[in-house]
This record gives structure tokens, sequence and C-alpha cells, in this order.
């Protein structure tokens, strides 16, 4: 398997991981469910994004930049 390669493999399990444990498919309960004030907002493609960025290793201003 060459570089690029592994590296798809790598971000298509970042959006499977995402998927499993980040998204919470159950209907809101008013009064028992908590609503996070300050909780961070994102989707799969920002997860995605943050880790193919530090597969690059920029851990400051690079390609992403712009987008974030």
């Amino acid at each position: 398997m060459n570089p690029t390669q592994l590296k798809g493999q790598i971000l298509d399990l970042v959006k499977q991981y995402y998927e499993s444990f980040h998204v919470q498919n159950r209907t809101f309960r008013p009064g028992e469910d908590r609503i996070p004030y300050a909780g961070r907002v994102y989707d799969s493609d920002e997860m995605v994004n943050l880790v193919d960025s530090s597969l690059d290793f920029w851990l400051t201003y690079g390609r992403y930049s712009q987008k974030f």
C-alpha cells in the first residue's frame, strides 16, 4: 500500500469513527437532556480535515488555515 492509499484509508476510518461515536441519533427529551450552551459544533468533514492536516504535520498556518 502506498502513502496516498494509506492516508485515504485513515481518513475513511476517521469518518466512520465520527459517525459511530460523535453522532447522536436520538430524539431530544425536553426537561431531561442537557443542552451544551458552549458546545463544539462540527461534522465528519471537519474531523477528517483535522486529521488530514495533522498527518501532513501542519500544526500552524497551512493549507487548511483559510478553511478553518
